[in-house]
């Protein structure tokens, strides 16, 4: 869910062409849409940090690809913040 929201965010973010005054007063409800995504990708990457991780066992969590291990959240987790 946190990568759909990265992808969302990222595509309000590129630059629409348009030939009429309007472009600046969307690119800004744009940006604003994106800021609400990106916190949502935190919100999904904290819970599972928080709250999924340290529930699996440890054989379970070693055999986690390397995309979900926790390093790897923590910074998609930063990256959600930061941006």
């Amino acid at each position: 869910m946190a990568m759909i929201c990265f992808s969302e965010a990222n595509l309000l973010l590129l630059p629409k062409v348009s030939g009429d005054g309007h472009h600046l007063k969307e690119y800004e409800e744009s940006r604003r849409t994106s800021i609400d995504k990106f916190l949502k990708a935190a919100g999904y990457l904290d819970c599972a940090i928080r709250h999924v991780l340290p529930r699996l066992p440890p054989d379970l969590r070693n055999d986690l690809p390397v995309d979900l291990a926790e390093g790897v959240l923590r910074s998609l987790h930063m990256q959600a913040l930061g941006q």
